[in-house]
Formats: structure tokens, sequence, C-alpha cells
């Protein structure tokens, strides 16, 4: 087929002019069978109905028709004008003429003589293109599109006309993706041969209109991207095409708006470039005055800025949206279209578009669409994914609204605030789908709150029940919405209710946190104790782990005034919930702790109005969970290494506690904003903003420290008079003299009182408000616990997750180098600030390759040799290969470097700690199996002996003993250590990792090399085969490297070689017993073991 589509295209027509009935019928003939087999895409034979098979056919189809039509360049094609530069430019400059030639009216009399015959011929090819149009590949419709456009430049008008028609009706919705894109092929073939003439232009432009905008949802995704690309090369060639006088009609009223919806809203990356292309092309060829901000556009919205779709929704969207000629076009798209995709993400995206974009035109957001959007809320009958959309646009343009300012009316707020109750009423997120509706309502929730809506009482208790329902719910997503939304629900609302709420509005209220602590963190058991009561009764944490988590999270998210009365009750249970080692396995959850040390970093670390008052026991408490959660928290589970999540946070927490040197803001603008103030004639309202006005004798500041600002910002609320007297938000600007903070006297005490610290006590004391800022509220650590903290941090940047380490490299950086902080007699800080921390330090604390070198250098401190040592080893000995081999290269230097000094004492410091972790992490594999590769790797390496594995360091007397008097003591120590960790032991890479250390021991003093050969034969009878042939395999390739081990004759030797190289240890135990006893004999060594 492809030999004659060649033919027919390359020989002269003439050469076939008299044959061509002959080809037709035959080809004609194949192309019917052919059609047959395709019906079925099951048909055995698959290369009949191959896409190969069908593209080669329609080419062949489409050449036979070219030459039943001479070729002919038709006069009723439309013609542009001059195409080419050269041409042009030397017409412009001689003005021989202004206007282009024009394209003359067609008329049904312009019809060439063809022969009846070739009439029916051309009406079956044109059939068989149009039916490629539809074909499933789209090599096979690229084809067909061609053959159109070829076979219609070289048709009557009348014809060609009927061709376009059959096109256009390709573009309906009863057909296929298929056909819409083969049809908006053809339209760009016929557009960029001009055969698609002028009247025709409305219709085309219509359906490129609808291309542009298809996509058909199927299941859980959706058909039409390349529908819309298609339509976008369509567009090219339209501009490519038409004069602008001719084109710009349709441009401005609906392709240009069409096309920047797509270069900037479509979901796929490939169809928004395209878009980019096709808008870029209308620029150049229709003249970029004709756009507005065309220009501006082109550079904002060009192929590479819309490649990231978020900055396309959120940046470039907007950008374009400042011009009303495409605003409001946006604004139906993401209304109508996008609210309602099926892909959340998609969604998410919209809504927050759809609110930046309505901050430019407050009005239509709130008349039209807020309302719309509404009522599509809570309608029953729309689809979940359409009521989620629409949740999310009223959420983000309600907050949006709010930052201009903008006034939302008493009506529209009482709408909104229905929103929520009628959702949760109507049981609308019950169904498929309800965790999007339920963090969408959360969100609402949220940006009401933060746009200062008034609620009655009974609508707050509705509002918390559904937070409180939606914070423990199991899926993250919303949770965590539902914790923001309580945050700011909280802060705005139910705080005003305390201060300011009747009796049993604040008893309700203040009975929210002691239920969260008691039926949600806690639960009641009956205690099944030996020597307990029978009824009596136990709190254990809850086992509903997301119940749990989420009760945790809202209370560190809590306002100070529901915390402040049972602050002390609310860290011992977070303690308890943050803490590992009193944790039952029925209570085990990472993210539970996780949330746990986050409260309580939110409970130390509040400021301004916002502190609350610990004590010294507490906030040592919080402290010392914080170091707890660093140094033990190792929990692993099937996700693998969930402890390292609270360690991350513990960490970032002791950060933030730590360094700042006060809990709470000296006297100021972040004292008083969120307090009350009461303004004559206004009514009350909420500090939202302090500005101070400018001394007039020397134009600067007054100290806001010492005296009051001078202007305020005063968010009223329905129904204060100040709501009204300043629109559109409620938003005044009061001087000083005018307002009266009811609340300040309270709040200035507040923040006078100072913490009492670790060694104080006595209770706090009041400071006059001269003194205010000279002194700050500070807690202090004692050098002890700060060593503590160091150490525990210095172990974790060792240590081989390489988001661990970035955590505590960035922690201990900041402690080292903060201006001011709570920590105070750090050990060799001149060591860790100026030599291996200094200021100037730029690495990427996560790599392996920049991180370990500081960690040996750490070892050179006596204080932290140990937590760094813990860590490295951990590192050397795991599984990831960059992590392991950066951490053993440094080691290995830092060893080299040291004996090259014959500094002995330190490396024998490092070798005892080593030893000391098989007694501190006995049967912990987890720092065993790492422990005892590390062992092997630096005993195979040669480079320390195991004479310096001795006693304590500080039992030494001097560098001459660590290496000449008790030498035998340190191989013996290790070989120790390394059996009673292997005994009994059924971990195939302990006992691995065990085995290498042994032969690591080869050679070394005498007596541990008898003890070493002694453990390698019992190992050559364990229950376990491949430890066996392991063990063997081992034995053989050392005494091969190192035969003078053996330290027996040659024909010993020998004979003991042979056995460790044929006998096939793998088989079964009775079968290398006999072997296994003759090796005991070689070796002079005694048979005192059974198989193990």
């Amino acid at each position: 087929m492809q030999c004659l589509t060649y033919l027919a295209k390359f020989a002269p027509r003439s050469k076939h002019i008299q044959v061509i009935p002959v080809y037709f019928g035959t080809v004609l003939r194949f192309i019917s069978n052919l059609a047959k087999i395709t019906e079925s895409r099951e048909s055995s034979n698959r290369i009949a109905g191959s896409t190969l098979q069908l593209k080669l056919s329609i080419k062949l189809v489409q050449r036979l028709g070219l030459l039943f039509l001479p070729p002919k360049v038709m006069s009723w094609r439309y013609q542009r004008g001059l195409r080419s530069l050269d041409v042009r430019l030397d017409t412009i400059c001689h003005k021989q003429k202004e206007d282009l030639p024009s394209t003359p009216e067609p008329r049904e009399s312009q019809i060439d003589d063809l022969d009846d015959d070739v009439i029916v011929w051309m009406e079956q090819i044109i059939n068989i293109l149009l039916c490629g149009l539809r074909d499933r590949d789209t090599v096979t419709r690229w084809s067909s599109a061609k053959g159109i456009g070829r076979i219609t430049s070289r048709l009557p008008y009348i014809y060609a006309d009927d061709i376009v028609v059959s096109v256009l009706e390709l573009f309906n919705p009863s057909e296929n993706d298929g056909a819409w894109h083969g049809g908006s092929l053809a339209l760009a073939e016929l557009a960029r041969r001009g055969l698609l003439l002028p009247q025709r232009l409305p219709q085309a432009v219509e359906c490129t209109e609808k291309a542009l905008r298809y996509d058909v949802r199927r299941g859980a995704h959706s058909i039409g991207a390349h529908v819309r690309d298609a339509a976008c090369y369509t567009c090219w060639c339209f501009a490519r095409a038409y004069e602008p006088a001719l084109f710009l009609p349709y441009i401005k009223e609906i392709l240009a708006s069409a096309m920047l919806i797509n270069c900037v809203f479509d979901r796929e990356v490939n169809c928004r470039r395209a878009a980019s292309a096709a808008f870029q092309e209308c620029i150049g060829r229709q003249g970029h005055a004709n756009f507005p901000k065309g220009i501006d556009i082109l550079t904002r919205a060009d192929y590479f800025a819309v490649s990231n779709i978020r900055h396309a929704y959120c940046s470039v969207g907007y950008f374009i949206a400042e011009s009303p000629a495409y605003r409001y076009a946006f604004l139906d798209h993401l209304a109508n279209y996008k609210l309602s995709h099926w892909d959340v993400k998609i969604r998410k995206l919209s809504a927050i578009a759809m609110g930046r974009i309505t901050a430019l035109d407050p009005a239509f957001a709130l008349h039209h669409l807020i309302p719309n959007l509404c009522q599509r809320s809570i309608s029953p009958k729309e689809e979940v994914i359409t009521r989620h959309g629409s949740i999310l646009a009223i959420s983000e343009m309600v907050y949006c609204l709010t930052q201009i300012p903008s006034f939302i009316d008493g009506e529209l707020q009482k709408t909104l605030k229905q929103v929520v109750i009628h959702v949760e009423e109507r049981r609308l997120f019950r169904d498929r789908g309800g965790e999007f509706i339920r963090a969408a309502l959360c969100n609402l929730i949220r940006a009401m709150a933060t746009a200062h809506f008034s609620f009655t009482f009974v609508q707050m208790k509705q509002y918390l029940s559904i937070l409180e329902e939606c914070f423990t719910h199991p899926s993250s997503s919303v949770s965590t919405a539902a914790l923001a939304a309580y945050r700011s629900f909280s802060m705005n609302c139910v705080s005003r209710v305390i201060q300011e709420g009747q009796k049993e509005h604040v008893d309700y209220i203040q009975r929210l946190l002691p239920r969260f602590l008691d039926n949600g963190v806690l639960q009641c058991v009956q205690n099944t104790e030996q020597n307990i009561t029978a009824n009596e009764m136990k709190t254990i944490l809850s086992p509903n782990v997301a119940k749990r988590r989420g009760y945790i999270r809202a209370i560190g998210a809590s306002p100070t005034d529901l915390l402040q009365p049972i602050v002390s009750r609310c860290v011992e249970i977070l303690v308890r919930a943050a803490d590992l080692s009193v944790q039952s396995d029925e209570d085990l959850d990472a993210d539970g702790r996780v949330a746990a040390v986050t409260a309580m970093v939110e409970i130390f670390c509040r400021k301004g109005i916002y502190q609350l008052e610990l004590s010294a026991g507490d906030a040592s408490k919080i402290i010392e969970t914080l170091i707890g959660c660093v140094e033990n928290d190792y929990a692993v589970d099937e996700r693998g290494d969930v402890g390292s999540w609270v360690r991350i946070a513990a960490m970032q927490g002791l950060r933030d506690i730590l360094l700042s040197t006060d809990t709470y803001d000296v006297l100021g603008s972040g004292t008083v904003i969120g307090s009350f103030a009461s303004v004559n004639g206004m009514g009350h309202g909420r500090v939202v903003r302090v500005v101070a006005i400018p001394n007039e004798e020397d134009d600067t500041p007054c100290d806001s420290t010492f005296v009051h600002p001078a202007v305020y910002h005063v968010q009223f609320s329905t129904p204060q008079p100040g709501f009204y007297y300043f629109p559109p938000n409620g938003v005044g600007v009061i001087r000083n003299e005018d307002i009266q903070l009811s609340a300040f006297d309270q709040t200035l005490e507040k923040s006078q009182k100072k913490l009492c610290t670790a060694h104080s006590k006595g209770a706090t004391s009041e400071m006059s408000p001269s003194d205010i800022g000279a002194k700050q509220a500070a807690i202090t650590i004692s050098p002890q616990l700060t060593l503590k903290t160091i150490n525990a941090i210095a172990k974790q940047f060792a240590e081989k997750l390489d988001g661990v380490r970035a955590a505590a490299g960035t922690t201990l950086f900041s402690m080292l180098h903060a201006s001011e902080s709570r920590i105070s007699g750090i050990p060799d800080r001149l060591l860790l600030q100026d030599v291996i921390f200094p200021e100037s330090l730029s690495v990427n604390w996560s790599m392996a390759h920049d991180t370990f070198p500081l960690v040996v250098q750490m070892m050179d401190s006596p204080n932290y040799i140990e937590s760094a040592a813990s860590g490295l080893i951990i590192s050397v000995g795991g599984l990831t290969d960059n992590v392991v081999k950066a951490a053993r290269s440094a080691l290995f230097e830092w060893i080299e470097r040291h004996v090259k000094a014959k500094e002995y004492d330190i490396i024998n410091r490092f070798c005892f700690h080593l030893l000391s972790l098989f007694q501190k992490h006995y049967s912990e594999d987890r720092v065993i199996v790492a422990l005892l590769k590390s062992l092997a790797i630096i005993l195979a390496s040669n480079i320390a002996h195991p004479a310096l594995f001795l006693n304590h360091p500080e039992e030494m007397t001097s560098t001459k003993r660590a290496c000449a008097d008790d030498v035998s003591t340190g191989g013996d120590r290790l070989y120790k250590a390394i059996q009673q960790n292997l005994k009994k032991t059924s971990s195939h890479a302990k006992l691995v990792a065990g085995i290498n250390v042994l032969l690591g021991l080869l050679p070394s003093e005498r007596p541990v090399e008898i003890k070493a050969m002694h453990s390698l034969v019992t190992f050559l009878g364990h229950r376990y085969p491949k430890i066996r042939q392991y063990t063997a395999e081992q034995f053989y390739a050392k005494v091969l490297i190192q035969s003078d081990i053996l330290n027996v004759d040659k024909a010993k030797s020998d004979r003991a070689m042979e056995l460790l190289s044929e006998i096939r240890w793998d088989l079964q135990i009775s079968a290398v017993r006999e072997g296994r006893l003759e090796l005991y004999h070689l070796l002079d060594l005694e048979n005192s073991s059974e198989e193990q």
C-alpha cells in the first residue's frame, strides 16, 4: 500500500489517467473489506486492522482522488494577500497600492466540467475521508484531514462548500471525541489553504469555540484534551489565514477569551501551551493594538509561565483578569465549568482563582456570583463535586473580599451563615465524597470567622459541633481544614462569648476543653489489674487514634481564655500523649504524638494577649518531654520509621521554644491588637491594627513601648453603630483620645507577669509601666539540660534519614547563632560556633556528603562524642548507599587523622562508647545490627585495632597503656559483647553482621583469635543452612588471604581449607556434622557446643 501511495504521489498524472478506474475499483474493494475487519477490534487479523493499515488506506484513497482532479488553483479560494515578505516590503516602499487583492464572490456558475463518473467516484472518496475523520487513531484522522484539504482545493466551489458543511456537522454532541478532533484538524487544513470562505467563518468560529471547551467526563476521568489541543491549532491557522479587518470581530467577541481561558485554566499542560501559542499568533498576525494588554499578556502567559498549573491559575489568570475584557468570561467559565470539574485539584485552584479575581469587582461577586453559588451549595439536585466546588469558591471569595475590604450586607451574611446549617441538616455530606464537603464547610466557617461575622449562640453551638465532628475525622484533609477553622472561629467568636456573653453561654464554652480531654484524648475503662477493687476505673489514651489526634490538635489551637483555667492538666495529658515510653502497644500512634508535640509548642510559644501563664513545672515538663521525644522515639510500623516524624517535630519545637527570650510581647501594638475597645458614639469593636503617629519635633515615631499608639483600626460588627458609620466593612480609624480599651488594664497586668524560672521558689512579681521593656518574661534552662538538648540533637544530626539530619542541622545552627535564646552555658561553644558551624557556613543539611564531615568534628569534643558516635554508627551500618559511603568516609578520615597524631585516647573513647551501645540497646536490632555492620567495616579496614576497645577511658592512666599494657582486654570485651547479642538470635541480618565482626577479629591477640575461630566453626553447625554456607565461604576467604591465623602446620591447614571449600555446608545438618568435628580437631579447638 505504501508503494502504491508513492506511485500515485510522484508518478506523472498522465501515466495513470487511463487506468484510474481500475485503481479505484480495486482499492475501494480493499477498503470495504478492511472496514468490515476493523468493525470488530477483537478480530484475529491484527495486521489487517492495524493503525498503519488504516492510515495507508486513507493516504492511498486521497492520492487516487487527486489523480481524478487536475492540479488547478481555484479562483474562488480566499486570498489574504501577499505572503512573501520581500514582495510586501517592496510594495509598501513604492506605495504601489494600499489595498490587497480581494477574494471574488463565488458563484454557482463557476463549475468546471467534471464527468459524471468522476463525480460519483469523488463522492465515494470524500465519504471515506469523512469517515476517516471519525477514526479512533490520531494518525488516521490527521491523514484524513490533510486529504480533505488537498481534494477540496481542486474542486469547484459548490462541491467544496458541501465538504465544508459536512465537516462542520462533525461538531455535534452526539459525535464521539474522535469526530471532534478530526473536524478541528480538517477546519485547520481548510482555513490555512484558503478554502474556508468568509461566509462560512461564523459557523466555523462557533464550532471551534465549542471544541475549545470540549471536556466529556468518563467515570473518574475525562476525555477531550486532544480536541482542545486541535482547536488551538485551528485558531492558530485562522490567525494566519484571514485579514484583521475580516477576522477581528470574531477574535474580540469569541476566540480571544476562549483561547485565554484554555491558556490559563486548562488542566493539561499541552493544551495550555497550545493556547498560548495560538494567542501569540493572533497578536502577531491580527495586530497587538486590537487586544487589551496584548503584549503584556503575551509576556506573562508565555510557554514557560503556563507550565505550572498553580502559577497559571493564581498569578497569570489574575493578571489577565485585570482587564475587564476578559474578567467576566473568566469568572463565568470558572463558575460554570471548573467548579464542577472531576479533579479535586482543579476545583480547589478554581476557587482560589475566583476569589482573587472577584476582588477586582466586589459588586459583581456580591450580587451575582455568591448568591448563585449559595443556591448550588444547598441544592440536593447538584452533584457532590459541584457542591464542593461552590462552597470552596464562596469561602475564597469571602476571604478575599474581606481583605479589600468590602462591605458584605447583613442579608448576604445571613445567607452565607445558613449554608453550613442547611448542608448539615440535609445530611449532604453523608454520601460518597462527603469528606470533600466537610473540608469545604470548614473552609467556609474559617472565612466567615476571619471576616468577623457575628453569630448567634445557637449558630455557634452548631458550628462547634460540626467542627468537632470534622477535626476528629480520619481523613487528614478534613481534620486539617477543621483545625484551621476551629482556631480562627474560637479566637474570633468563642473568646467574645467568654468576655461578653451570658453566664449559661460562658459555662457551656468553658466546658469544651474538659470534655475534649476526658472524652476525646482520654477514655475511662475498668481497671483489670490485680489487687484492685472491682468497680475502680482508670483512664487510658483513647483507642480511637483519629479522635484522639483531633482533640489533641484542638487543644493546642484553643484560645487562651479556654486554656488558662486548666493549662496544667492540659500539659500533663499532652506529655502523656507524646511520651512513647509510657504508652502501651494499643496506644501507639505516631501522628498523635506529633500532634501532642505541636500542641505543647503552641501552648508554650504564645505571645501578646494570647499568652498563657505557665508554671515552672509545666514549662520544665514540656522541654524535657520534647528532649525525650528526640532521644527515644524510634517507633516503626508498616510505613517505616514513623518515629522520625515525632523527632523532627520535637526538634523544631525545641528550636521555637529555646530561641525566643520571652514568652510574651512587651507592651506595644502586639499587646493591644485583638482586645476589645469602646468608642464614643460608635459602640464596641475589636482592635485589628495599631499605627503610631510621628513625633512633630523630630519626625520619629513615638516609643509605643511606654505610651499608647496614637491611631487604632477598630473592626465593628453588627449591630454596633460603628459598623454602619464606617462602610463598607465596618473598620474605623480612631484616634487615641476617642477610644477606651476596656480590657487594657487587664492586658497590661497580664503582660507584666514574669514566669518562674527553674530555680525560683516564689511567685511572679509585677512590673510597673515604667519598667515595661526593661525586663523580659523569660525562661532559661540549666547547663545540664542544655547539654542534654544539644546531645539529643547532635545524635539526630548524625543519623541516616535526610529529613532528620536537615531538621537537626537547622536547629543546631540556629541555636548557636541566635542573638537571644533561653540556652545558657553550651559546652565547647567556641568549637561548635566558630570551627564546626561558623556563621558563614552554607551547606545543604540533608546532603550526606555535606553533613557527616561536620558530625565527626563534633566527636573531637568529649561532651558530644557519645551522642555523635551513636548516630554515626547507625548511618555507617545503614542500607542507603550514599549515606553509608559518606558516613564511612568521614569516620575513616577522622580515625586516620587521630592515629597519625597519636591521639589514641580519643579513639579509645570512641571505641568504648561503641561497646557501651551493646548493653544500652541489648536485643534492640535497630541499633545492634547497624553497630555490628559498622564494627565489621572498621575492623576490615585495619584502621582501628581491636585492642582499642578497652575499659572506660577515665580508668586509663596514659595513652601508652592503651597501646601496650592491656592489649588483650579490647578484643576480649568486643568478643563477649558479640557473643551475648548473637546468643539465641534468629535474625539473619544480625547473624551475618556478627560473623563479619568475628572475622574482623582475625588476626588479633591469640586468645581472642582462638575464641573467634571457635565461634566461626560453631556457626558451621548452625540450624540455618544459609548461615552455615556464608560462614564457610567467608572463613575460607579470610584464611586464604591470611593463612597464618590458623597457627597449625601446613598439612592441617591444607586439610582445613579443603573441608571449608569442598563440603556443601547448606545441606542437611547431619551431612556436615563430621566435617565440622574434623575442623575442631584440625584447628586444635575444643568441641564444646552442639548445633545451634
